[in-house]
């Protein structure tokens, strides 16, 4: 009797050992689901974040191409006022030069 009494109590401890180490194993389950949940969680803000960073470098891209562009627009219209300058310059002088000529007849005639 005594040897089935001790029998039956270290299957019951068995028992209890096995349905603590049941518990413990679902705690730990719960506990690394929660764990996986959050780094989904932090992973979809990365890929969020990711996405607006991409779209803001773009954004910044194409307003870099569009100054980038303006800014050749402004030195070809540089480039033409300097030539219509020069001319101005050049038709200034033709004029400048016109007139000592004359001033130089009218006093020729004028002697």
């Amino acid at each position: 009797i005594r040897v089935r009494v001790i029998a039956i109590d270290l299957s019951k401890r068995k028992q209890l050992a096995l349905k603590n180490a049941s518990n413990q194993i679902l705690q730990d389950t719960k506990s690394y689901e929660m764990r996986i949940k959050d780094l989904n969680d932090q992973i979809q803000n990365m890929e969020s974040e990711s996405e607006s960073i991409l779209s803001k470098s773009l954004e910044l891209l194409n307003t870099s191409e569009t100054i980038h562009n303006e800014m050749l627009d402004i030195k070809e219209n540089i480039d033409i006022a300097q030539v219509e300058l020069e001319e101005k310059d050049v038709n200034l002088a033709s004029i400048l030069i016109d007139n000592e000529k004359k001033k130089i007849n009218l006093k020729f005639l004028q002697n």
